[in-house]
């Protein structure tokens, strides 16, 4: 066969020559086409009927179009980059065959909560503080690639910041003294 090469396919960016570059977002279901692979065999008949072959976890591809789809779940978060080996063989006697790489890349989504760096914030005040003194800094997290912090507390009010998104609504326990998430 004539080496693989090709084509966009599903959203996917894909370069040709000797390796395939493709991305997926990490939200997409089994069965998504991510990239095809194509090869050329100017032999005529069962010497020139291409087989695809393959292992790329969590991808699989289809023997005889040369598809790759997503064979399981994605994520993001765990493993953000997926390199593997392919090849095109002919079903000649004897079999030739080419070989290339793919690299996958997977998109993020926003598919993860935020979470408090902690579980409890506690902190003291003098009853003679000054209004807009000071009290308490809380901090949340969130494993998201396009994450950035996203809202401040200052009293029984929270405030979203630039990202446009409030992390969750906070309750003063009695006497004042406590946050906590919920």
């Amino acid at each position: 066969p004539v080496p693989l090469w090709g084509s966009p396919q599903s959203g996917g960016v894909v370069a040709g020559g000797p390796g395939y570059q493709a991305s997926v977002a990490e939200n997409r279901p089994a069965g998504t086409a991510v990239a095809r692979l194509t090869a050329v065999d100017p032999d005529a008949g069962e010497a020139g009927r291409l087989h695809y072959t393959g292992t790329g976890f969590p991808f699989a591809i289809n023997n005889s179009t040369g598809w790759i789809v997503v064979a399981s779940e994605l994520d993001r978060e765990v493993v953000d980059f997926y390199s593997f080996g392919v090849e095109a063989q002919d079903q000649g006697s004897p079999p030739m065959a080419s070989s290339a790489s793919v690299s996958v890349t997977i998109l993020d989504v926003n598919d993860n909560s935020p979470e408090f760096t902690q579980r409890e914030y506690g902190a003291r005040l003098n009853e003679d503080a000054v209004v807009g003194t000071s009290v308490l800094t809380v901090s949340a997290v969130d494993r998201d690639a396009s994450s950035a912090p996203c809202a401040a507390w200052t009293g029984r009010t929270c405030r979203s910041t630039p990202c446009g998104r409030t992390l969750s609504t906070r309750a003063c326990q009695p006497g004042g003294r406590r946050w906590r998430s919920r």
